[in-house]
């Protein structure tokens, strides 16, 4: 890619108000937890204070638009680009609105 059209990107992107996304990570949490928690059994066991577990949480992350807007650009286009920013900027006013 082009250092221009680089560049250009990361301006857009820049101006792009941050957006927040839902992400699933697994996170590692000990029994003892869980318990305190009100957790007595995981997959049909009992929770074992000593032991650790896995679980996934969602958690709100800020999309990386730079990233985004190379991608759709690859394989979309200048087309692609604007599309992305307006379905941004109609997410923005929609959250906004709620």
């Amino acid at each position: 890619m082009r250092k221009k059209f680089v560049k250009e990107l990361r301006k857009i992107a820049n101006e792009l108000p941050e957006t927040k996304v839902d992400e699933i990570q697994t996170e590692i949490v000990e029994g003892w937890q869980l318990i305190k928690e009100g957790i007595k059994e995981v997959q049909g066991k009992e929770v074992n204070p000593k032991f650790t577990y896995k679980r996934k949480k969602i958690v709100k992350v800020a999309l990386n638009h730079e990233n985004k807007l190379k991608q759709i650009f690859k394989t979309h286009g200048v087309n692609g680009v604007a599309q992305y920013q307006q379905a941004i900027l109609d997410h923005q006013k929609i959250a906004n609105i709620h």
